[in-house]
């Protein structure tokens, strides 16, 4: 009898062990399920949960090739994965084009348009309000840079910072124009190298302190 429950106990014991491995490839399912599915986007709750679980497939199984049709589970997580990735780069630039256009929006009404805009009024529009409009990214630049030993993730996070630099650069270049064309017309070349340097060096403290 003794002998019987300890049996039992080991059998047991081992389908729980053989469950908690097949977990992972039964994870399959739900991951394409959930990443294929109309209402999935980064907003989602289970959006980036569901996005560390398809990481941990992954090493899974990449540390187990032995396992019956583990090369084909990977190529078939790693599509998920690279499908995820895909929907972070939509919304990072999605996001960031839409921060621009309030901005743009913004000083269009703040006067008659850029030449009416000053200095005050476009560190508020230009740097302040783009990084409130593209604050939701926020989370989602952390938890890119939390996994960026990863190839994967540190390839994104290349581009989303590309991409971020771009709708910068698309907001301030002419405005900064604007101001380098002004000290020109009314200062001469020293006082217009100390104010031009004064100025641009503003600019790149209001971007290191505005960034996301």
């Amino acid at each position: 009898m003794l002998m019987q429950l300890v049996e039992k106990q080991r059998l047991i014991g081992f389908a729980e062990a053989l469950r908690s491995r097949l977990n992972y490839f039964d994870e399959l399912e739900n991951a394409s399920t959930s990443f294929y599915s109309q209402t999935m986007n980064i907003g989602n709750e289970q959006f980036l949960p569901l996005l560390k679980r398809l990481d941990d497939c992954i090493l899974y199984v990449e540390n187990n090739p032995l396992y019956a049709e583990s090369a084909v589970y990977l190529v078939k997580f790693r599509q998920l994965q690279s499908r995820a990735l895909g929907m972070i780069r939509s919304h990072v630039l999605s996001t960031l084009k839409a921060a621009s256009s309030q901005v743009q929006a913004a000083i269009q009404g703040s006067g008659s348009g850029k030449n009416a805009v000053t200095e005050g009024v476009e560190a508020s529009l230009i740097y302040v309000r783009f990084k409130a409009a593209a604050g939701e990214l926020k989370p989602v630049f952390n938890e890119i840079e939390s996994r960026s030993s990863k190839k994967e993730y540190a390839q994104v996070l290349s581009e989303c910072h590309s991409l971020f630099c771009e709708q910068r650069l698309y907001l301030i270049r002419g405005m900064v124009q604007q101001r380098i064309s002004e000290f020109a017309k009314k200062e001469a070349l020293p006082s217009f190298t100390r104010s031009g340097c004064a100025y641009l060096m503003e600019v790149t403290t209001y971007l290191a302190n505005y960034s996301i």
